[in-house]
């Protein structure tokens, strides 16, 4: 539940403070970009939101541990504001960032920029590639579809 605060904070401010943004989640099983997003730079290892979170806990929030942490929200903030496609997976991991897709990937066409015309590809990716996508423009205009729980078995 900490964690759960922890991680809404993060992005959410993230999200407020950025120029328009968009982020893939993956299925906790890959750890590396499906290759629709293969066009990233792939974090390797992937960065662990809760295991930095948990040794922050763990040490008793020590001066050290809150330095890491502060770090760890930091390129979570820098990964968003990046062009480009941030992509987590439901495990806590981010996985790559600066992902880019092509529309041949599917989607319906997309009124808008380049971000609109991104996220419409990504939709059309969500229940088999991707569990979810979210997307955020920079005047505001926020979109998110998730797959349902059927599909995500």
């Amino acid at each position: 539940e900490r964690f759960y605060g922890y991680i809404d904070r993060v992005l959410s401010a993230a999200i407020r403070d950025c120029h328009g943004t968009l982020i893939a989640v993956i299925p906790s099983r890959l750890t590396i970009p499906p290759k629709q997003l293969a066009d990233s730079v792939s974090l390797a290892p992937p960065l662990h939101l809760y295991e930095r979170f948990q040794r922050h806990i763990d040490e008793g929030k020590t001066a050290a541990s809150v330095s890491r942490l502060q770090t760890a929200s930091e390129l979570v903030s820098g990964f968003i504001s990046s062009d480009g496609i941030t992509i987590f997976n439901d495990a806590g991991y981010i996985i790559g960032y600066r992902a880019f897709v092509s529309n041949a990937t599917g989607g319906k066409p997309a009124d808008g920029g380049a971000r609109s015309r991104a996220f419409e590809t990504m939709r059309a990716l969500v229940g088999s590639v991707l569990i979810a996508a979210f997307f955020r423009s920079q005047d505001g205009r926020t979109d998110f579809v998730q797959a349902a729980m059927e599909e995500l078995k």
